[in-house]
């Protein structure tokens, strides 16, 4: 698959980021309404990803070129942690995740947010010790095979640590990212080392 023109790019974020209520379309080019810098590119589940650095004002991003377009906070991520994390997103993505939080009515099988809750509070105090107080950063039921996946934050030293069913915990990545791309990038990363 051959990369989206910087133009079309553009276009894209033009509407995405809603220049379209204060400015003229006709304005697009390859280098307006961003200036796009060519980071590189990376294969990662049977696909190619192409990938450029913009900023707007103060806040720096990436615009991702693969299955579809999009783009994310940079966060100061690397190439190599933007392929792990479109890989530990394939795998759980594959495993049908639910959000802890997140009701489902009519699916008996699936845990209620509760005993959800109380799954990935249980796998943090074996992880990390049953004295330490912690937040669930980021908690996961995956449907797929009814394990759980989490990224907690130990209170005293706001320590992150990836946790789950099927897996043995690890300090989480990225600490720049949000939860779930931090989550992400660890998975991928397991899934790199043959650890899932």
């Amino acid at each position: 698959m051959l990369p989206t023109s910087l133009q079309e790019i553009n276009e894209y974020l033009f509407y995405e980021f809603g220049k379209d209520l204060e400015e003229d379309e006709s304005k697009i080019s390859q280098n307006w309404p961003f200036v796009l810098k060519d980071k590189g590119s990376f294969h990662a589940n049977e696909r190619e990803f192409y990938v450029y650095e913009f900023s707007d004002e103060d806040d720096e991003y990436y615009v991702i070129d693969g299955e579809s377009l999009t783009y994310v906070d940079k966060s100061d991520l690397s190439l190599e942690e933007l392929r792990l994390e479109q890989i530990g997103y394939c795998w759980i993505k594959r495993r049908e995740p639910i959000d802890i939080d997140t009701v489902i009515l009519g699916e008996e099988k699936i845990p209620g947010t509760t005993q959800r809750k109380n799954e990935i509070e249980m796998l943090a105090k074996e992880a990390i010790g049953g004295e330490e107080k912690f937040s669930i950063l980021e908690g996961l039921y995956l449907k797929d095979n009814g394990s759980y996946l989490a990224i907690v934050e130990r209170k005293s030293d706001k320590q992150a640590d990836i946790i789950g069913t099927e897996i043995k915990a690890e300090p989480a990545p990225c600490s720049k990212a949000s939860a779930y791309r931090r989550l992400a990038i660890a998975i991928g990363a397991m899934v790199e080392t043959n650890r899932l």
